[in-house]
């Protein structure tokens, strides 16, 4: 499930040495002072966890870094008296229609955010394995964090928050979203980091302009990835950090030059098959281990 408006800054790609535990990570933060909250692993890559908007507590909250602007599930929003109005969000390749809706404030962890404005929307519809969740932390909230840790091997989140977000604070501007690098054929790609998807999307039609006969393997045509149509496809010799494999791949044209400039495709963070994963949020760049 995605959505989002395109905006894009290119990531510094490292990886992480040595053993660090979520402790450390706390331990060696500068202030303000981190926190660790635990999260679910739905769907075997997507991060659930207990947050609030309002007065609700215990609501489910998928963490995604590939969605600019944070989404509420049209159930939970009825609870809520806000106005609503229309408004256009990217969706991947295209345009989709969705409410605006003003709530009084949401709170995971160290973050607390008010005044905030969020999309409106059927979480179901775009994808079976968020629909019992409440709603989707886009970069708009999380960029509220300086840094954002995630520990796979002890399910925990570690979330800086910025100088005065953790109490009282709005939504600034259009966040940035946070990119890697990587390699196909000796060609640097650029692809979205994104914790709301599982593998790696790549825009055909933009990498053939560079790449024309570049040749896949396993091709299987007429795929889907929720209501996204494309093909999938085995990628030889795909670089990723330091890693060389065989990379299996959804294939589908992108929108408008205009739209995502420079930007070939996601990442899935998934595919990294990392224990932990540091995103700092405000120097835009991704380590991990």
């Amino acid at each position: 499930m995605k959505l989002l408006i395109s905006c894009l800054v290119v990531a510094g790609l490292s990886l992480l040495p040595g053993e660090v535990r979520a402790q450390q990570y706390l331990a060696t933060a500068d202030a303000p002072k981190p926190q660790a909250i635990p999260f679910q692993l739905e769907g075997g890559f997507l991060i659930q966890v207990e947050g609030g908007i309002g007065p609700l507590e215990g609501l489910k909250l998928i963490l995604d870094t590939g969605t600019t602007y944070s989404v509420i599930d049209r159930r939970i929003a009825n609870r809520f008296s806000a106005k609503r109005r229309p408004g256009r969000v990217f969706n991947y390749d295209g345009f989709a229609s969705v409410e605006w809706a003003e709530f009084p404030d949401v709170h995971f962890g160290p973050i607390n955010v008010h005044n905030v404005s969020m999309m409106v929307t059927q979480l179901a519809q775009y994808s079976e394995l968020i629909g019992s969740a409440d709603a989707v932390i886009g970069l708009d909230l999380l960029s509220m964090a300086g840094k954002l840790g995630v520990f796979y091997d002890s399910r925990t989140v570690v979330l800086t928050p910025r100088d005065g977000n953790t109490h009282g604070s709005s939504q600034g501007e259009r966040p940035e979203h946070i990119a890697v690098q990587a390699m196909v054929e000796g060609h640097p790609i650029r692809l979205l980091l994104d914790t709301g998807l599982d593998g790696i999307v790549l825009y055909e039609d933009r990498i053939r302009k560079w790449a024309p006969n570049l040749r896949f393997t396993h091709q299987r045509k007429d795929a889907h990835m929720g209501r996204l149509q494309g093909k999938t496809v085995r990628l030889p010799n795909f670089r990723l950090g330091r890693s060389d494999f065989d990379a299996e791949v959804f294939l589908m044209n992108g929108p408008k030059d205009d739209l995502l400039a420079g930007v070939d495709g996601y990442l899935g963070t998934g595919v990294l098959k990392a224990k932990r994963i540091e995103v700092d949020l405000e120097g835009k760049t991704v380590r991990w281990q």
